[in-house]
């Protein structure tokens, strides 16, 4: 019996770590992409002891989340909440960062916000990061900044499996790439420098926050 429980563990741990590697980058074998909204058979990541791991794989610098973490038990007290932003669950700003920068309503100084939200629809019931604002060039992905070039950007995620070229109506960015598993995109943007990372909700039941 007890044979059987280390082994349902470290099954478990096995199938969280193939889901963080797969939103570094790696594709997904036989997944296919409907388009941004499509998001009913996807798979959030979750939160874990290996994000450290996932981060360090990916040359993540400068982030307390990535995108469709799981934040449903998370306590966000040590974070400030931007109120500009209504109609969400939550916004808040990374924990190095000063508030009276918005206070000011200047959004052009160095910053990191995250977006909170259901996902994949907005009557959902779980929490999650549902977006990544970077303006900060201190924050990396991939060894890249929003001081690197839209081409730059291209090469590097191209090499680790995004895609081009997609319907993105939605999003006014000088470039939009899909990720490989079809569950978030991500908008460069070179005038003013920033990066986005989203992962799109539906809104089937059309519902309003106020």
């Amino acid at each position: 019996m007890k044979r059987v429980k280390r082994m349902r563990r470290c099954c478990l741990f096995i199938f969280i770590v193939v889901i963080l590697l797969s939103g570094c980058g790696g594709k997904s074998q036989g997944s296919t992409s409907s388009g941004p909204n499509d998001n009913a058979s996807y798979n959030a990541i979750e939160t874990s002891p290996d994000l450290v791991t996932f981060f360090k794989e990916c040359e993540i610098e400068g982030l307390d989340f990535w995108i469709l973490q799981d934040v449903k038990e998370y306590d966000f007290s040590g974070y400030t909440k931007d109120h500009n932003y209504l109609g969400t669950q939550g916004v808040y700003l990374g924990r190095n960062y000063d508030i009276s920068t918005l206070t000011d309503g200047n959004y052009s100084e160095p910053l990191v916000e995250y977006f909170i939200g259901s996902w994949p629809d907005l009557s959902d019931q779980q929490v999650y990061v549902t977006r990544i604002w970077i303006t900060d060039p201190d924050v990396k992905i991939y060894g890249l900044s929003v001081e690197n070039t839209m081409e730059e950007w291209r090469k590097v995620l191209m090499e680790k499996g995004y895609s081009f070229g997609g319907h993105h109506e939605d999003y006014s960015a000088d470039m939009v790439a899909d990720s490989p598993n079809g569950t978030y995109i991500i908008c460069y943007n070179s005038n003013p420098r920033s990066l986005t990372i989203i992962a799109p909700t539906t809104n089937r039941e059309g519902i309003v926050n106020d």
